[in-house]
């Protein structure tokens, strides 16, 4: 789709500045020429009116702008099949529903998303070269373990024109669980309008009594959880868990 939209920009951009060139060339001939017949004159501004017509592609090996011209871009089709797996973390049981989205192409430019199927298994067709993927979205009741978000995240993988079929590294999920907490200062006062994350890429927002809800990993060490705390132009800095039932943080942000 980024190859059509970019050969079609190209064209346009050529069309309109031949087209521009052949308009003034006239005018200046239909002036030049204010005693010729009126019909050599309303032929030459037709000349130039076909030409905006006409796309640039129309244009003749040996025409006047034939070496200034768009070239023909040949959009090549994936031809590489890359597989992977999304299965549930303890289990290993494979899930479907996951929506995995993958990069590649020049620059990553182009896109495509899947879906797994029953058997926790998702196909795409890609170019050779270097794919990235990810996964984008997760059943309802599942999101993606830590480990698995790092490993898809910062992995590149080169797919040899010379591969049938690629394989990636098996994603996984695990059950979450929807869990209350407040954000306290040093001071154990509330902290109100504060961005909390949690593993991962929960995220809630605090209100006016510092209460907020996460999603965490079903049955976790809430003693161990890493969790954020950030705002709009502050970065993002830890707190520390002071209480699990309910979940109690502690920040020293402000």
């Amino acid at each position: 789709m980024n190859a059509v939209v970019d050969t079609w920009g190209r064209f346009v951009i050529h069309g309109a500045w031949q087209a521009a060139v052949v308009a003034v060339v006239a005018l200046a001939l239909v002036r030049l020429g204010r005693r010729w017949p009126a019909p050599i004159r309303y032929g030459l501004l037709l000349v130039a009116l076909a030409k905006f017509a006409l796309p640039p592609v129309l244009s003749s090996p040996t025409s006047l702008f034939s070496h200034w011209g768009p070239t023909a871009v040949t959009v090549e089709e994936p031809a590489i099949r890359v597989k992977g797996q999304v299965v549930e973390k303890a289990s290993r049981k494979p899930i479907a529903g996951a929506s995995i989205g993958l990069q590649y192409g020049n620059r990553g430019q182009q896109h495509e998303h899947v879906v797994s199927n029953d058997d926790g298994q998702f196909t795409a067709y890609v170019l050779p070269g270097e794919v990235r993927f990810s996964m984008v979205g997760t059943p309802l009741g599942f999101m993606e373990t830590e480990d698995s978000r790092r490993k898809s995240d910062s992995a590149r993988f080169f797919v040899s024109d010379e591969d049938k079929d690629f394989s990636l590294p098996t994603l996984e999920v695990e059950r979450y669980e929807i869990i209350s907490g407040r954000l306290l200062d040093v001071h154990d006062q509330p902290v109100a309008n504060m961005r909390v994350t949690g593993p991962p890429r929960s995220r809630s927002f605090t209100d006016g009594t510092g209460a907020f809800q996460i999603a965490v990993p079903l049955g976790c060490d809430l003693t161990k959880l890493d969790v954020f705390v950030d705002s709009v132009g502050m970065p993002a800095t830890r707190a520390e868990v002071v209480g699990t039932n309910p979940l109690v943080l502690r920040w020293e942000g402000r």
